[in-house]
């Protein structure tokens, strides 16, 4: 029968179910007869194990444990119902002043409770009142007002209104109204044309264009429907498109309705004819549409496709002809798209609509004979010439056949060329090259020294002086000699001297090369460095002087330094002065420039040594350059000197000191191993010493040890036993007896009908047949002895023989046909009689031959949370005590101290609980002890912890695919038996196949894989706290987006790339496998390391090769994923050939674009200008593609200041010197000449300031009459002179008395001439005049220019002579008069005046006589 469980009883004999315990009564044993009746103030449920305190309304119960308490609601608080756990605050108008409360009161009228939980009401201020049961006071508001929060009324804002006094809140205007006062009573509706989407607006906006809102109140608008247009906003209708216009829905405006057989794209603004081979058939088309098979158009603009007649066929879609039938084919029918071949022994000619069987008529030139027997065009790139051709000839190489049918082939003209057979078009010749004959098939490269930039030439242009080419090019370059650099490789690039202190010896180098240390050059453009002489040195690179040696030293011929001579010991250092050896090091020669290092196994341990000493006996050094030996440690020697290394004392000897040259030998009865630092003693036969014990043990009854320092005891084997310990050998069982196990402490007796007659058996043999023996027989016979009776302590077994009972058991009949099992806490050896009782503080199973120390290994709860009394239930894998009596007490500790359970109780053998106080801080750990005595006793091996609440910080997917979850937090408590995990997939609960626990750590495996797009909640339950996961999401397809850097040498080691990309993983173990592919489908391994979701940083394995594209395969779980976009390029590095603009005006912000080539897409590529040791960051910078890179210089840059360049692309690099220059705002100060001819060429050189710094730097130069660069025309050419000057050629279209103004463009700067300084065309100058007086002659006449410097000469032509005699000097008066001071010996004679203004010159007809003489 079994026990009534607790909580139950059986008060009857033979039941067939027990009673559960009525309400108010409980049993918490098992196999009770009645329940007990709760004490008073307590209660319980049926079939309840324990009674609880029974809290009445008015108060709260503590907790739900045993031994909680009833306390009394505060004031502002009440309960009405039994048994609740807190107390609730009274709410705001109502309050209770007593504790204890079972409901609260209202505030009378005239008062209020503002807040939850008031414990007295409050008067109303004056002039303000209130309701019973009120939360606030307040006036009478009007309509349009509420009371505000400080009871007092408000407008309500735009938007809002009330309708009603002593409203609390205003409404919101509903959607389609709106209110734009405060103080409203009412809203407005929305006006036709107006809506209002949302509720509580203030104002209606206008439908937009293309919309309207035909009604008021209106919420949203509609779009105008097709064939209607509203071009304002806030329409209420919408405008019919005019005749022979038409619109989409929501259009602002009509467009041009294109007719059939026309059409206009969606972003056209007029109507296009279609073109041949195409037609649309409605109104407004879009596109036109291709004719089908068997249609044809020849003419544009066509609303159908016309039909292919009979004997004629289109076998394409979108013709614009038919083609007739080839000989040998027909077709009756109009609209074919193929022909039908003739009968056998039929034919037809080209275009039939039947066969026939007359002979077919010879081919044309342009076909041929097919196979059959019919006419066929040859196809573009082949022809024929003969009647009778079954097959077309290819057009050899260099020439070519556009069309079908073609009798022959045409040459390329010169400029192109072909170089295949059977061409239908040329090419023209490349960039670089040339072709100067027709028919070629190749073309020639452009001599050195020639260059060609345009494709399909004929011939190659010279360089002009100064520059040259290789082969094959398509510009000239400065061709810089030895000693110069070569400022850039862009077109129109300069030579540059080496400075002094560098050179170059080859041509057309990037940079000079500074002198090395030992050389200088004083003078700029060397193409070689000099060596310093004999007694000087230069101890940089880059000198352009040589220094005398310092007194006292000297050197000789390219030297770096000067020395003195230095002694053994002492070496030269890098002040050229002699300092002595470090210890550890030395030297034996004089003027050593270095110190060597001793060698392992010696020393020196002086500075200045000159040679090392051996490591004496003892001693080593393992390194080179020791300064001192080590000692031996202990346990090891060196037996010579120079040692390097030390060795173990071999086994049976032992160094106790450190600095051993030999190991002593271990005293008799001792021994040790190798490398001892001493002996220990060595145990006799019969015992053994563990490797870490300290003395010698006996071995153990059923064991043995033959040997002298064993370390174990080895069991005795089949057939032989001991008992006794401390045995050198095993002794046999004698006959009649056997062992059949190892280690045997005793031989048992042949069971009754068997025997053994050999002594060491390991079992007995059957008696024949017949015959039968007694217990431990050596033989057999046929008398059937009588059983002797069994002792106390023995057993009658299955046989009738008598066997001893095993430890564990006893028996105390001479009849037993059984051993009886000792109880728990019992004990006893073999062939017992009674079990005896373990001692206190010892314990035992059922059946046990010794007792062990009670343990306690399981604490339930073992966390939970902190400050809360609770009780904790402790247990252990056996008895800890059979009866309470056993008990003395049971307590709890932690750091602080122990303290008897508030009460504890004895459940069952195994099971003891404790009741702890609310006193346990968080971070605390319980154990907890049951004693015995006062000093016997039992500590749990487990605690209890007052533990934080569980907290998950990530849930993950393991492995990406399988069915298991990890949660990942802290806090989830001290053992699996703490935790439970419920999941919830797609909202349904999900139990876990299997989980593992760590504090950190809980994972959860369920019986399917989770599919794709998954939803996965979950909760952990750590003792008495809960904690939920958020949303988890199982994993979607990995993918690779983006790699960086993207291009990069392959010559860097450990080079690692960021890979980019979706689903990557949620932990490193996700990430199992990397791969590297190159263009060769060769595989490189690499090491892939886990960031985030986003994020894997891997690392090949080994190095990469140049010149090649990587793509990344890396697994995630179970997927693997990779990109044929996502690579990287180990590629030449990256080369800038340009920067434009080069310059630009300092302190602003410019764009710029860098071309060249090999820029790769790399993410992280940099361009920076530095300059004076400033660097700049070039901002918003983008990639367009492998050889363009646009970005903004930034508006730090200073005025009139060259910055150098760097590309940093992955690990490249690229430095551009000068390659951006910044100026400040240009000026232009005058212009000359300021007149010059109409219509005529004419250069104008314009000076000003801030021009540049280079010609590159020029932009732009213009002119014209108005005001505005953009109204200017460029010059026909520009010349950059220097930072002041620029000449502008105008071209020969200025009309006469035009004024010109210059604008001129440096960089993205531009300045525009004053009105006052300009160029005007006017007509030459003309002579009406001339007066003489006082040796000056005063010419009249017009157009003579501006200014004293458009007068380019005045000259006195003698009339007679023809002689011309310059002025002395000569003045400009105004556009009409100039003055010239006469020769003092100009002859006497009649003279015409030579004027020259600008581009202009007049000789007079106006003479005068002049003598100076007769003046």
């Amino acid at each position: 029968c079994q026990s009534c469980p607790t909580g139950s009883y059986g008060s009857v004999a033979g039941a067939s179910n027990c009673s559960a315990c009525a309400a108010g009564t409980y049993n918490s044993n098992t196999g009770a007869t009645v329940c007990n009746a709760c004490p008073a103030g307590k209660t319980s449920a049926a079939g309840s194990t324990s009674c609880t305190v029974s809290c009445p309304p008015g108060t709260s119960f503590q907790s739900f444990q045993s031994g909680g308490i009833c306390v009394n609601c505060t004031a502002g608080s009440y309960s009405s119902a039994q048994n609740v756990s807190s107390c609730t605050s009274c709410p705001a108008g109502k309050f209770s002043n007593i504790g204890g409360s079972t409901v609260c009161t209202n505030c009378a009228a005239g008062s209020y409770s503002q807040f939850a939980g008031s414990t007295v009401c409050t008067n109303c201020p004056s002039g303000t009142t209130s309701n019973v049961g009120a939360s606030s006071c307040g006036v009478s508001c009007s309509l349009g007002q509420y009371k505000n929060g400080n009871n007092s009324c408000a407008n309500c804002l735009p938007g809002t209104y009330t309708a009603s006094t002593d409203a609390t809140v205003c409404s919101s205007c509903s959607a389609g109204s709106y209110v734009s006062a405060a103080g409203a009573t009412n809203c407005v509706a929305c006006d036709l044309g107006t809506y209002s989407s949302n509720a509580g607006s203030s104002f209606c906006l206008n439908c937009p264009s293309g919309r309207f809102s035909a009604s008021t109140s209106g919420t949203i608008c509609s779009d105008c429907p097709s064939g209607r247009y509203a071009d304002t906003q806030g329409s209420s209708v919408c405008s019919s498109c005019p005749s022979g216009t038409t619109s989409g829905a929501g259009s602002t405006s009509c467009a041009v309705s294109c007719q059939p057989g026309q059409y206009k794209p969606p972003t056209g603004q007029s109507c296009t004819n279609c073109s041949i081979g195409t037609y649309s058939s409605i109104s407004g088309a879009s596109t036109c549409e291709s004719c089908s098979l068997g249609k044809y158009n020849d003419v544009s603009g066509q609303s159908f496709c016309r039909v292919c007649s009979v004997g004629t066929y289109s076998a394409i879609t979108g013709s614009s002809v038919c083609s007739a039938c080839d000989i040998g084919k027909y077709i009756d029918t109009a609209g074919s798209s193929s022909c039908i071949n003739c009968p056998e022994g039929q034919t037809s000619v080209s275009g039939a609509t039947s066969c026939s069987t007359a002979a077919p008529p010879p081919c044309q030139p342009g076909q041929y004979r097919n196979s059959a027997g019919a006419c066929a065009n040859c196809t573009a790139g082949f022809y024929s010439v003969s009647s009778t051709a079954s097959s077309c000839t290819s057009c050899a190489a260099g020439k070519y056949a556009s069309s079908p049918a073609s009798s022959a082939c045409s040459n390329c003209i010169p400029g192109s060329y072909v170089s295949s057979t059977g061409s239908t078009t040329c090419q023209s010749c490349p960039t670089g090259s040339y072709g100067s004959v027709a028919g070629a098939s190749n073309c020639s490269a452009c001599a050195a020294g020639t260059y060609n930039s345009n494709t399909g030439a004929t011939v190659c242009n010279a360089c002009p002086a100064g520059k040259t080419s290789a082969a094959g090019s398509t510009s000239c370059t400065v061709s810089c000699p030895p000693g110069t650099s070569f400022q850039s490789f862009q077109s129109g690039g300069i030579c540059v001297n080496c400075t002094a202190g560098s050179y170059s010896s080859a041509q057309n180098v990037s940079s000079c090369t500074s002198c090395p240390a030992g050389k200088f050059s004083n003078i700029g453009g060397s193409t070689v460095c000099t060596n310093c002489a004999a007694g000087s040195y230069s101890q940089f690179a880059g000198s352009t002087v040589c220094t005398n040696c310092p007194s006292g030293t000297t050197s000789n011929v390219g030297a770096s330094s000067c020395g003195v001579s230095c002694s053994l010991g002492q070496y030269k250092n890098g002040n050229n002065s002699c300092a002595n050896c470090l210890p550890g090091t030395y030297t034996a020669s004089t003027d050593a420039t270095v110190c060597s290092s001793c060698s392992a196994g010696s020393y020196v341990s002086a500075a200045g040594a000159t040679n090392c000493v051996a490591c004496d006996l003892g001693t080593y050094s393992s390194n080179a350059g020791s300064s001192f030996c080590l000692n031996c440690p202990s346990g090891r020697f060196s037996a010579s000197t120079s040692g390097t290394i030390c060795s173990d004392c071999p086994s049976g000897r032992y160094a106790d000191t450190q600095g051993s040259s030999v190991c002593s030998s271990c005293p008799s009865g001792t021994t040790s191993g190798a490398g001892s630092t001493s002996c220990a003693v060595s145990c006799q036969p019969g015992q053994y010493k563990p490797p870490t014990g300290q003395s010698c043990t006996n071995c153990s009854i059923g064991t043995y040890s033959s040997i002298s320092g064993a370390s174990t005891c080895e069991s005795c084997s089949l057939g032989k036993y001991n008992d006794v310990s401390g045995q050198s050998f095993c002794r046999v069982c004698s006959v009649g007896t056997y062992s059949a196990i190892t280690g045997s402490s005793v031989c048992s007796a042949c069971d009754s009908g068997k025997y053994i007659a050999t002594a060491g058996s390991s079992s007995c043999i059957n008696c024949p047949e017949g015959q039968t023996s007694v217990s431990g027989a050596t033989s057999c016979s046929t008398a059937a002895p009588p059983p002797p009776p069994c002792q106390p302590g023995q057993y009658r077994n299955s046989a009738g023989a008598c066997a001893n009972c095993t430890a564990g058991f006893y028996s105390v009949s001479s009849t037993a046909t059984s051993c009886t099992s000792c109880a728990p806490g019992t004990f006893s050896s073999a062939r017992a009689t009674a079990c005896s009782s373990c001692s206190l503080g010892k314990t035992s199973e059922a059946g046990a031959s010794t007792c062990t120390a009670i343990i306690i290994n399981s604490v339930s709860p073992s966390v939970g949370k902190a400050l809360v009394r609770r009780l904790i239930t402790i247990s252990g894998p056996k008895v800890i005590a059979v009866s309470r009596s056993l008990i003395s007490y049971v307590s709890y500790g932690a750091k602080g101290g122990e303290s008897k359970c508030l009460s504890w109780k004895w459940v069952d053998p195994m099971t003891v609980t404790c009741l702890i106080n609310n006193i346990v801080a968080e971070g605390s750990s319980v154990y907890f002890r049951v004693y015995f005595t006062a000093s016997v006793f039992a500590t749990s091996t487990y605690g209890f912890t007052a533990s934080a609440a569980p907290n998950i910080s990530r849930v993950a997917i393991d492995k990406w695919g399988p069915h298991t979850i990890v949660f990942y937090g802290n806090n989830f408590g001290n053992n699996s038996f703490d935790t439970s995990v419920d999941i919830e997939v797609n909202s349904r609960t999900t139990d876990c196949v299997s989980t593992t626990w760590s504090p950190t750590k809980l994972t959860c495996t369920l019986p399917y894989y989770l599919p794709h797009g998954t939803t996965v909640h979950g909760r952990i339950v750590v003792g008495d706290q809960m904690a939920l996961t958020l949303d988890s999401f199982a994993p979607y397809l990995p993918t690779l987006t983006k790699v960086s850097p993207t291009s990069g040498s392959a010559s860097v080691p450990d080079r690692s790339f960021t890979l980019i990309g979706i689903n990557l993983g949620n932990q490193q173990d996700d990430v199992n496998e990397c791969f590297m592919y190159d263009v060769y489908g060769y595989r490189l391994e690499c090491t892939p390391l886990w960031i985030s979701n986003t994020t894997i940083i891997v690392t090949p394995n080994s190095r990469l090769s140049p010149d090649n594209v990587y793509r990344f395969k890396v697994s995630v779980g179970t997927y693997f994923t990779e990109s044929e976009t996502v690579t990287f390029s180990t590629g030449p590095a990256p080369f800038i050939a340009s920067v434009i603009p080069g310059t630009g005006a300092g302190k602003v912000a410019k764009a710029i674009t860098l071309s060249g080539k090999n820029f790769g897409l790399v993410t992280g590529t940099a361009v920076t200008f530095s300059a004076g040791g400033v660097t700049l960051a070039c901002g918003f910078l983008k990639v367009v593609n492998v050889n363009t890179i646009t970005c903004n210089v930034p508006a730090t840059t200073e005025y009139d200041t060259t910055y150098d360049l760097r590309l940093t692309a992955g690990d490249y690099r690229f430095d551009f010197p000068g390659a951006f220059s910044t100026c400040a705002v240009p000026t232009i100060t005058s212009v000359a000449p300021t007149v010059g001819k109409p219509l005529a060429f004419r250069d104008v050189t314009v000076t000003g300031t801030n021009f540049g710094f280079r010609g590159t730097d020029l932009a732009r130069v213009a002119y014209g009459t108005g005001t505005t660069t953009s109204s200017h025309k460029t010059c026909m050419s520009a010349q950059w002179l220097d930072n002041n000057n620029v000449i502008c050629r105008i071209h020969d279209d200025v009309v006469v008395n035009s004024v010109l103004k210059f604008s001129v463009t440096i960089g993205d700067r531009v300045v525009i001439s004053a009105l006052t300084v300009n160029h005007a065309t006017r007509y030459g100058p003309t002579v009406s005049a001339a007066t003489v007086s006082a040796g000056v002659v005063t010419i009249t006449g017009s157009n003579f220019g501006t200014r004293t410097s458009d007068i380019g000469a005045v000259t006195l032509v003698n009339t007679s002579t023809y002689a011309s005699y310059d002025c002395d000097d000569y003045s400009w008066t105004s556009g009409t008069q100039i003055s010239c001071t006469l020769p003092s010996d100009l002859p006497a004679a009649t003279y015409k005046y030579y004027i020259t203004v600008a581009d202009q010159d007049v000789l007079s007809s106006v003479t005068t006589a002049i003598n100076l003489t007769a003046a």
